[in-house]
């Protein structure tokens, strides 16, 4: 390697770096966007995810072929080392495409940050619901077992009463049998003395 040149290996590796980093974010983006649309206008439907995900995938795909293959972007014409190169002033219609597309760049990047932003938001708000539905269940958990803990206490306090009444029943029965034992014996010892 000499000293002003670069391997081709880092060229490479550099050129791939791009094209991942520019296909997560750009997903990334449109993966978002589709969210956003899908939660806000469409009833949560799931095609406008997918449609965000592929135009995110094409254009981070259009970047990367840019990026390897140079010759396929309309204008771009590869000058060979040894030819002087005749720098030409640009046109007016360049210029003013060189303006419209940073427009349109400074006009995609205020889109994904209040993309970015929005979707914190709803998250945010998702979080606050998912928190006070927590908390909900378990105020709801909480009154469940006061409830069915003093229902137990009263259906206790209740078979108590109960027990008491039926072993009250079965001394007075017990009680009365004895008597009626007591009478009906006496009788019939009445009858046998009398005869």
């Amino acid at each position: 390697m000499s000293g002003g040149t670069v391997p081709s290996e880092d060229i490479l590796n550099r050129k791939l770096d791009l094209c991942v980093s520019n296909a997560l974010v750009k997903s990334g983006i449109g993966f978002t966007a589709g969210l956003l649309v899908s939660v806000l206008l469409t009833r949560r439907r799931t095609w406008p995810v997918w449609l965000g995900l592929g135009f995110g995938f094409g254009a981070a795909y259009t970047d990367c072929e840019r990026s390897f293959n140079p010759v396929s972007v309309p204008g771009v014409r590869i000058v060979p080392s040894n030819s002087v190169v005749h720098t030409e002033q640009p046109s007016a219609f360049d210029q003013l495409q060189k303006r419209v597309g940073s427009m349109f760049g400074a006009t995609a990047d205020a889109a994904a940050d209040n993309a970015s932003k929005a979707a914190s938001s709803v998250s945010d708000t998702a979080k606050d619901a998912t928190d006070k539905a927590s908390s909900i269940g378990e105020n709801a958990h909480h009154r469940f077992a006061e409830l069915s803990s003093s229902a137990g206490e009263a259906v206790e306090k209740q078979w108590n009463n109960l027990q008491d009444a039926a072993q009250g029943l079965s001394q007075t029965v017990a009680e009365k049998s004895k008597e009626l034992t007591d009478s009906v014996q006496g009788a019939t010892n009445d009858k046998v003395r009398a005869l």
